[in-house]
């Protein structure tokens, strides 16, 4: 969501490209976001790449939005086992359908979930790859929370101790 001062609120890997473009935008953001959710489920770590925690990072994590650029289904080739081997090809055309870039193109919630992956009779596959992707993807993100709590704590430690010492200095 873009707020009062411009900015974005929330998660910058599942905003659209519309909003990044700050173009009026409906439903299909939510669109949008459900193949992130698809994507970040099925594969255990998310479609597109950037580091949000930097301005740099936010960039390249927008433009590859903007033409809807994310990780491939054939995976990087860094992998012994590729996650998308045991995905079915209807929930890779799912995804690929929550991720056309033209919103006017985009496709309904009604339309996804009459066609293809959504409607179909689902195989009873251990997405075991997948699992295991996804743990690992979990596990960076609560280091990383809780890295930035550190962080936060420190700095707030700081602020406090100038302020004490400013308070003292103005009661000399």
């Amino acid at each position: 969501m873009i707020a009062s001062d411009g900015h974005f609120h929330g998660t910058p890997g599942y905003i659209p490209p519309e909003m990044v473009k700050r173009e009026p935008y409906g439903r299909g953001c939510d669109v949008w976001a459900v193949g992130c959710l698809a994507y970040i489920l099925l594969a255990g770590y998310p479609p597109f790449d950037g580091d949000e925690e930097t301005p740099e990072g936010q960039e390249e994590l927008f433009g590859q939005i903007m033409t809807g650029a994310f990780f491939p289904f054939e995976g990087d080739g860094d992998e012994e086992v590729n996650v998308w081997d045991e995905v079915s090809e209807s929930a890779k055309d799912f995804i690929r359908k929550c991720f056309t870039v033209d919103q006017s193109q985009r496709p309904s919630f009604d339309q996804l979930l009459v066609d293809g992956w959504l409607a179909a009779d689902v195989a009873d596959k251990h997405l075991s790859a997948s699992k295991t992707k996804l743990q690992n993807f979990n596990a960076k993100r609560r280091l990383k929370g809780a890295i930035r709590k550190v962080i936060s704590a420190n700095r707030m430690k700081d602020m406090l101790s100038k302020l004490r010492g400013a308070a003292d200095d103005l009661n000399k």
